[in-house]
């Protein structure tokens, strides 16, 4: 698990607190409001699931045993482990650095997050921030243009978009990034991470060098814009003659462009086996060849 989630470290139950609390002010929040519904969806996706938490923490049958990573010690991050024999693990993040530690902490400084925090799901509407001789109505004619009035009406607006993403960036920034590697396989996981772990990652020469020999990866939230940083895709992945397969775990949801088309395009350019969830049953034709024992589910698997 992330060290992020170890209960024994002062500053993972800090972040960790912190996050809870805005998600939940949050989500009553938008809910309250009648936000679109994929914006309270966004919000919901970053309420900690304390049930399913304890699950991972204790494990199905108790008693577990867990592993917070990356270890402190930076030259503890490539390990070995029983239950994966012949298997090296690269715990690339999440990150130590102060600054990115901040990027995952909840943002601070929106007015819409500093109004949602105060409990602004228990009061009415707050009264407008000027006294009305002081809107632009009681402008005389032309003082403003048409535009200039649309900008004006727009302040404020959509505020509740940004900050819950925002959010769902500082939650997804404690993601585990790893790399397996088997043999001459090097199999990438970089989970949800956000640009903050991708930033420190690619200005680690180790990681970096390893990144280039990428066989398999699993795209990072969804496809969504800043979880595939350009640098790793343009100058790292390897191209053809060289092999790489790709898998994107997504879905349309509302208004949200997941995955992003130039990721996919760019992508493209690097391999042709790639695998999108919301397009399983024509994506696998040509791409993935099940063995005649064996059904699809558990050739992808495998």
């Amino acid at each position: 698990m992330p060290w992020t989630e170890d209960p024994a470290d002062p500053e993972a139950r800090r972040i960790r607190e912190a996050q809870s609390r805005l998600a939940l002010a949050l989500h009553e929040e938008l809910t309250r409001i009648g936000a679109a519904a994929d914006v309270i969806d966004l919000a919901a996706n970053a309420l900690s699931n304390e049930a399913a938490m304890q699950t991972l923490h204790a494990g199905f049958g108790g008693e577990a045993v867990r592993r917070y990573l990356p270890p402190r010690d930076r030259r503890k991050r490539t390990f070995t482990a029983d239950c994966l024999p012949g298997v090296t693990i690269h715990a690339m993040g999440p990150s130590f650095d102060e600054s990115v530690i901040t990027n995952m902490d909840p943002p601070e400084g929106k007015s819409y997050l500093q109004l949602v925090a105060a409990g602004a799901a228990d009061r009415k509407d707050p009264r407008p921030p000027f006294p009305g001789d002081w809107t632009y109505e009681g402008l005389p004619a032309g003082s403003l243009s048409a535009e200039e009035r649309a900008i004006v009406d727009g302040i404020g607006e959509g505020d509740e978009s940004v900050v819950a993403a925002a959010l769902d960036g500082a939650v997804n920034g404690t993601s585990l990034v790893l790399m397996l590697q088997t043999g001459r396989n090097y199999l990438l996981f970089p989970g949800d991470a956000q640009w903050g772990t991708w930033n420190m990652i690619l200005g680690d020469a180790e990681w970096t060098a390893l990144l280039k020999k990428t066989t398999f990866l699993k795209v990072g939230h969804h496809g969504s814009h800043n979880a595939t940083p350009r640098p790793f895709v343009d100058d790292l992945l390897p191209r053809p003659p060289r092999e790489l397969w790709a898998m994107v775990s997504t879905i349309q949801r509302g208004s949200w462009p997941i995955p992003k088309k130039e990721l996919m395009t760019a992508l493209a350019t690097h391999t042709k086996r790639i695998v999108r969830s919301d397009q399983i049953p024509g994506a696998l034709q040509g791409v993935f060849k099940p063995r005649a024992s064996l059904c699809v589910e558990t050739e992808i698997l495998a």
